[in-house]
C-alpha cells in the first residue's frame, strides 16, 4: 500500500510542476491589429495602412519575442488609388523591386522586472525597407482586455534614410513619416 501512495503523490506532484511550468503563447488577432502610416505634405495629410502583413515567429506569455514582421509593400492603401499607384512606384517604395518590408525583432524589454505586470515595452530591431536596413527602437504601451493584451505605439521614420528621396515643388512632402501600430495578442488555445 505505501508504494501506491508514494506513486500517487509523485504523479500529483508531477502534474503540479508541469502546470506551474506551463508556457503561454500568444497569437496576433489580425482583424483587430494594424500598421498605419501618416505622411504630411503642403496640401494634404495622407493616412494609409498596410493591409497585408504577418508576424513569423513566437510570442511567449512573458513577452519574450523572436521573429520578423513581414509587410506586403503592394498592400498599402491610402483610400486613393492614384496616390497608391504613385507610392508603389519607383518614386517611393518601388514595390516591384522591393515587394516586402521586414522588421526583425532583436529584443523586447519590459519596464517591470515581472513582464506580466509591465505596462510598457521597448522594442528594438532592424527595419529593412527599399533595399536599406537600419536598427531602430520604439515604445509599445500595454493594456489588458480580458485575456488579451493590446499593444499600441508609434515611431517616426526618416524616409530619406531608406533611400526615398522624392521631391515635389508643387506639394513638398515631409521626410519624416509617422507609423502607428496596434497589436492585439490572444492567448493560444490548447496550450
Amino acid at each position: 500500500m505505501p508504494t501506491v501512495r508514494i506513486a500517487a503523490c509523485l504523479l500529483l506532484l508531477h502534474g503540479q510542476i508541469w502546470s506551474a511550468g506551463k508556457t503561454t503563447w500568444y497569437d496576433i488577432d489580425y482583424t483587430q491589429s494594424y500598421i498605419n502610416f501618416i505622411a504630411n505634405s503642403r496640401l494634404v495629410k495622407a493616412h494609409g495602412s498596410f493591409r497585408k502583413w504577418e508576424f513569423k515567429g513566437k510570442i511567449k506569455g512573458d513577452f519574450q519575442v523572436v521573429g520578423d514582421v513581414e509587410i506586403d509593400c503592394n498592400s498599402l492603401d491610402t483610400d486613393n488609388e492614384r496616390r497608391d499607384r504613385h507610392l508603389r512606384s519607383e518614386d517611393f517604395f518601388d514595390c516591384e523591386k522591393f515587394p516586402q518590408h521586414r522588421f526583425r525583432i532583436f529584443s523586447v524589454k519590459a519596464d517591470d522586472k515581472n513582464p506580466a505586470k509591465a505596462t510598457q515595452f521597448l522594442v528594438t530591431g532592424e527595419l529593412a525597407m527599399h533595399g536599406v536596413s537600419k536598427e531602430l527602437s520604439f515604445q509599445l504601451v500595454r493594456e489588458e482586455q480580458g485575456k488579451n493584451s493590446i499593444l499600441t505605439g508609434s515611431l517616426l521614420i526618416d524616409r530619406e534614410e531608406f533611400g526615398i528621396h522624392y521631391k515635389s515643388m508643387l506639394n513638398p512632402i515631409d521626410k519624416t513619416i509617422r507609423v502607428e501600430l496596434r497589436l492585439v495578442l490572444v492567448p493560444r488555445e490548447g496550450r
